[in-house]
Parts: structure tokens; C-alpha cells; sequence
């Protein structure tokens, strides 16, 4: 018996008298529309994620894009053979790239002038998103340069001698009240 025939059943209300029932065996998955195997079948819900992902990208949509890269990755080099839509994927995936870059630009342009260790925050955030970026996709930050000189007023600002967010004025007052203390001690212990 032929694997079609073996798993028809008959249905009078069919006009054909017969219809096919799901069902597994082996690789292959018998459904209504026909024969599929295990790999297609695994190959169709990547497609229709792909297909779901919006045709307009946006920010918000990362987690999403993200997830259905995820499930493609997940699958076997003989289902992602199958998958006919990777490029809408890829291009999902190119138009979020960009739209991280443009945000970073914007980002960029609101950093002031005369930085101050209040700009810490703002300059250290800018920089995880900017070192996330490939070192293509860096280039095309075309204002970096200015986050860059940001940084680098920033660590200017910091104590010279330890590094440290702490200027180098409170360092020396608190080096002054500390050795007033000391010799305060030592008159007291004559």
C-alpha cells in the first residue's frame, strides 16, 4: 500500500470521498494539505515568524527580531536550506542596526559642551552603545568623535593621582584634615 493510501479515510461529506488525517510517521507529517516533512514543518514556523516581523522597523521591535534570529539559528542547516524568507530577516536586521545608529547620533548631539562629572552617566551609556556596534557599523556614527572627546574631558576631570571621580581638591582637603588629625594625636600622647 502506497503511504497516501494507507492514511486516507473515507468522508461522505467529502465531494472527493476522502481526506487526508494528521498524523506522524516517521519524518514525515501528514496533514490536510498534504505531505510535509519534519524539517519543512520546522522551516514553516521560522517563515511565518519572519513574515510576522513589521514591515516598518522600529527600537521597540529588537526583542522580536532578536528572537526570531534565535529560532532560525536553532534550526538544522537542512531547514534553514528551506527557509525562502531569511532575507526579509536579514533586511529586519539591517534597518534595526540603522535605527540604533541614527538613535545614537541623536544621543550623541545632546551632550554638552563643558562636560562635568554629572555628564558621567550620560557619556558612560553613550559608550556601551556605541563598543555594542561592530567596528563597521562605528564608522557610521558619524559624530562620534564627540563622544569620544566627551570621555576624554571626563577622565580629565577626574583626580589625576587616583583615577577616581573624586577631584583633587577634596582629595587634598581631606589629606589636610587628616594629617591635622595625626598631629593632634601626637600632642596628645606627650
Amino acid at each position: 500500500l502506497a503511504l497516501d493510501t494507507y492514511y486516507m479515510r473515507y468522508n461522505k461529506d467529502n465531494p472527493d470521498g476522502y481526506e487526508q488525517e494528521p498524523y506522524l510517521y516517521d519524518s514525515i507529517v501528514i496533514s490536510k494539505g498534504g505531505y510535509v516533512t519534519k524539517d519543512q514543518k520546522a522551516a514553516n514556523a521560522v517563515i511565518e515568524a519572519i513574515n510576522a516581523l513589521p514591515q516598518e522597523v522600529r527600537l521597540e521591535d529588537e526583542t522580536r527580531i532578536t528572537a526570531v534570529r534565535t529560532e532560525y539559528n536553532a534550526l538544522t542547516e537542512a531547514q534553514r536550506a528551506l527557509v525562502t524568507n531569511v532575507a526579509k530577516l536579514e533586511q529586519a536586521e539591517a534597518a534595526l542596526i540603522e535605527q540604533k545608529i541614527q538613535s545614537l547620533i541623536t544621543e550623541i548631539n545632546t551632550i554638552p559642551e563643558t562636560i562635568t562629572l554629572e555628564d558621567k552617566a550620560l557619556i558612560d551609556r553613550l559608550m556601551e552603545k556605541l563598543d555594542a556596534l561592530t567596528p563597521e557599523q562605528q564608522k557610521l556614527v558619524t559624530n562620534a568623535d564627540k563622544l569620544l572627546d566627551a570621555q576624554a574631558q571626563l577622565e580629565a576631570l577626574k583626580n589625576p593621582n587616583t583615577g577616581s571621580d573624586t577631584p583633587a581638591s577634596a582629595v587634598i582637603l581631606g589629606a589636610t584634615a587628616l594629617c591635622v588629625t595625626a598631629i593632634s594625636l601626637r600632642r596628645r600622647r606627650k
